[in-house]
């Protein structure tokens, strides 16, 4: 029996550490791999529900991926970067099969019953919002924030509050939101560098909003599941348009084309854990 929960809650760092991962990378959503890996339902509900009677049980499960989420996040940052900087169209296309993977397993969630015109509204109108946000342009990174001062220390919380809140949003990318309003070279230098300091308060700003977005997206599934994944779907399926680099040879598409199935086989196999086998 305990090894059996060592499993489990080795797998829910794991998949922490796939979300934490992806929400290094501009365009790609920590909340699609929540969803992918079959634990979006339970965390948000986890996170939403954390200071009641249950906080014990929510905990439990909450920990392990929090851990996975931070060990992804410090870990991929470095990653990503040597990818982006050596291989950066490689790289996007093994992000946009992994979003693309992913696509079935969302509509899963919807298989089986009839989809009304207003279901089908509210997935496109979702993806016409990420087609926008993808065409509204590059935003300045902006100067990194290396200190916590009296100027500083609301902008890192807010940063903070605004990133966690946007990556619990599937399809929505918290780091490019940072990216778009200048806080992503100060989110990423901080990681980098072991920056306590401005992480401490980043952190305390993420839980803020994790905890208050969390919340509205339990009530969401609970009241209005099939309306809710239908959004969640057109928003997933949006964002492979924010982060999609062109192809920039005849030569380099076959690269690309790897690296997008590769990304897509980790999406399928990801999708296949069932949220019954986590904590």
């Amino acid at each position: 029996m305990k090894k059996i929960r060592l499993q489990m809650v080795l797998g829910n760092v794991a998949r922490g550490a796939a979300i934490g991962a992806a929400n290094t990378v501009p365009g790609v959503s920590g909340g699609t791999i929540a969803v992918v890996t079959g634990i979006y339902d339970r965390l948000i509900h986890a996170a939403g529900n954390i200071f009641t009677r249950n906080w014990k049980n929510h905990l439990s499960f909450l920990f392990p991926v929090l851990v996975g989420i931070f060990l992804g996040i410090v870990g991929f940052a470095w990653v990503i970067e040597f990818g982006l900087d050596r291989a950066p169209e490689q790289t996007f296309f093994f992000f946009i099969g992994l979003i693309g993977g992913s696509v079935p397993f969302v509509y899963g969630q919807v298989r089986g019953e009839p989809a009304r015109p207003m279901d089908i509204a509210i997935g496109l109108i979702a993806l016409g919002v990420l087609v926008v946000q993808a065409l509204y342009g590059n935003r300045p990174i902006g100067d990194a924030v290396t200190a916590v001062t009296i100027t500083t220390v609301l902008p890192l919380m807010g940063a903070g509050v605004i990133a966690s809140a946007t990556m619990i949003i599937p399809g929505v990318s918290g780091s490019f939101v940072l990216l778009i309003i200048g806080m992503y070279s100060t989110f990423l230098q901080a990681v980098r560098q072991v920056n306590f300091p401005v992480l401490a308060v980043l952190i305390v700003g993420a839980v803020i909003g994790l905890v208050s977005v969390s919340k509205g997206m339990s009530l969401l599934l609970s009241r209005y599941p099939r309306q809710t994944y239908w959004c969640i779907l057109g928003l997933v399926a949006g964002s492979i348009v924010g982060i999609w680099p062109g192809v920039s040879s005849v030569s380099a598409a076959l690269g690309d084309l790897v690296m997008a199935a590769v990304g897509a086989f980790l999406a399928v196999a990801l999708g296949k854990k069932k949220e019954q086998d986590t904590v």
